[in-house]
């Protein structure tokens, strides 16, 4: 008996440092109904998107998911695609995407309030011609958040982009 209440004893001191990883790896954040439009890009379309600064886009069987993705080379502006999304101040949200540079560029994923005067978070990618999925949260602090993939520094960079999604996190 002294030996299974050992054992019991045991167990019970060591269970929270046995399980505390499996806790964390287990708690998922809900989150609410998608607010990008066309993410995936899959109607090979910029539907939902607003074109600026004249890119020459693509949409090519590449993609981290389905069937294509868009591919960018960067026109006079390097956000060169943009969407506009209706939030909540002061809530949080969660951005992911997934990007590549078959050129080297630096591709960035900004998130902008609505008066494009400062920028609220941004993911870099740098990688070349490997496929990197980025993930963040920003706190809205306006009623419009602008999600603006960056291409390159220069005219001519190209990007890849596939799979943008923008939650609420309940």
């Amino acid at each position: 008996m002294k030996r299974l209440s050992l054992v019991l004893l045991i167990v019970a001191l060591w269970s929270p440092v046995l399980f505390a990883g499996a806790e964390i790896f287990f708690v998922a954040k809900r989150v609410g109904p998608e607010l990008i439009i066309n993410g995936s890009f899959e109607a090979q379309n910029t539907t939902g998107w607003t074109e600026n600064g004249s890119p020459t886009i693509t949409y090519v069987a590449d993609p981290t998911d389905g069937v294509y993705c868009i591919n960018v080379v960067r026109g006079t502006q390097p956000h060169a695609i943009y969407q506009g999304i209706t939030t909540e101040i002061g809530a949080t949200y969660r951005i992911k995407a997934s990007c590549k540079s078959p050129s080297a560029a630096v591709i960035k994923v900004v998130v902008y309030d609505d008066a494009w005067a400062s920028v609220k978070d941004e993911i870099a990618i740098t990688i070349y011609d490997a496929w990197t999925n980025a993930n963040t949260t920003f706190v809205a602090t306006s009623t419009t958040t602008y999600i603006a993939p960056y291409f390159g520094p220069t005219a001519g960079d190209v990007g890849r982009l596939d799979f943008v999604s923008v939650a609420r996190i309940l």
